[in-house]
């Protein structure tokens, strides 16, 4: 639906994809219960960020997430991008037995004034190949979408 009004409105839309860095080695060593204590404290913390009605988040599977920001341009969908990696980096996630865990994310943005053309699985593949070279690079990255 919003990809459509982007096209109608011709406004851009941007969608950050998110994965959890080094997930499987935390659910391995603290257990999955642990594991969706992490992922319940990171959907917490996404909506902070999200200022507008339209702008929506969603679990995108296992360990990653979704955010799509309609009517947003590169530039403000990395700082938002930022702002979400920090948040997490920063927070603090409780554990029943022992010190409290900190975690990091990868994020790879894409953002697209679309065409009627255009294909949704497209911009959302680039996305993902940002991801995959935030990963790349390091982890706990945000890399935009260039191409």
């Amino acid at each position: 639906m919003e990809w459509n009004n982007a096209i109608r409105e011709q406004k851009p839309v941007s969608i950050l994809i998110m994965d959890m860095d080094n997930f499987k080695k935390l659910n391995d060593k603290y257990g999955h219960k642990q594991g969706d204590i992490v992922l319940q404290t990171i959907s917490k913390i996404l909506p902070r960020e999200l200022k507008r009605p339209r702008d929506f988040f969603a679990r995108w599977g296992g360990e990653e997430f979704a955010v799509l920001l309609p009517d947003t341009p590169l530039s403000a969908a990395l700082d938002i991008a930022e702002k979400i990696r920090t948040n997490i980096h920063n927070t603090e996630i409780p554990r029943a037995d022992g010190p409290a865990l900190s975690v990091t994310i990868s994020i790879g943005v894409n953002s697209r004034l679309p065409d009627k053309g255009d294909s949704v699985e497209q911009f959302v593949s680039n996305a993902d190949a940002a991801l995959y070279n935030a990963k790349q690079a390091g982890k706990n990255r945000v890399h935009g979408f260039s191409g």
